[in-house]
């Protein structure tokens, strides 16, 4: 039992460290999210496929910078696309186990061209974005990891009085890559 204990202790500790080193300074992560949302209001329906890649460079440890691109398509009653740039910062607060968990801002600019959406605004238009979130990496291996996004987002069209806001739960998957310093 002592024996069990002591192997299971050792694995715990030895993963953790493996975890701390991929959010080190000069190593990378890389990964995105896609997802799929379906809008029905009265008799309006649009459905839009979202892919959102990122990578991000550890400034310091647990530190990272980068940059996400978020590339919507919409089809059904409205027809379009969707595309912003945003910046980010994360930080890894705590790791436990094959988790890591951390915080993400981000702030951006895009554009949009969507036909007739929900009646806001109808061929282009541009907006700036900004999200908030928490979430955790859970670590497949060293190296590979399901994340997953518990967060807030904002996006303010020019030519529309409000804001559209979104609160959601996003999953992907990032990899994280050795670095030095």
């Amino acid at each position: 039992m002592f024996t069990l204990r002591f192997l299971l202790i050792f694995a715990v500790v030895s993963l953790s460290g493996a975890l701390q080193a991929q959010t080190e300074r000069g190593h990378w992560l890389v990964g995105g999210v896609a997802g799929f949302n379906n809008t029905n209001l009265d008799d309006f329906n649009a459905a839009q496929l979202e892919l959102s890649p990122n990578g991000g460079y550890f400034i310091r440890d647990n530190l990272a910078l980068g940059l996400q691109l978020e590339i919507v398509s919409v089809s059904g009653d409205a027809e379009g696309f969707r595309f912003a740039f945003q910046p980010f910062a994360r930080y890894y607060f705590a790791n436990a186990g094959n988790t890591a968990f951390f915080g993400q801002g981000r702030i951006g600019l895009g554009s949009a061209d969507i036909d007739e959406f929900f009646g806001f605004f109808d061929n282009s238009d541009s907006f700036v974005t900004w999200g908030l979130g928490l979430g955790a990496d859970i670590f497949f291996n060293e190296h590979v990891a399901l994340e997953g996004l518990l967060g807030y987002d904002s996006r303010k069209y020019s030519d529309v009085d409000n804001a559209i806001n979104n609160f959601g739960l996003n999953f992907g998957i990032q990899v994280f890559l050795g670095g030095g310093k």
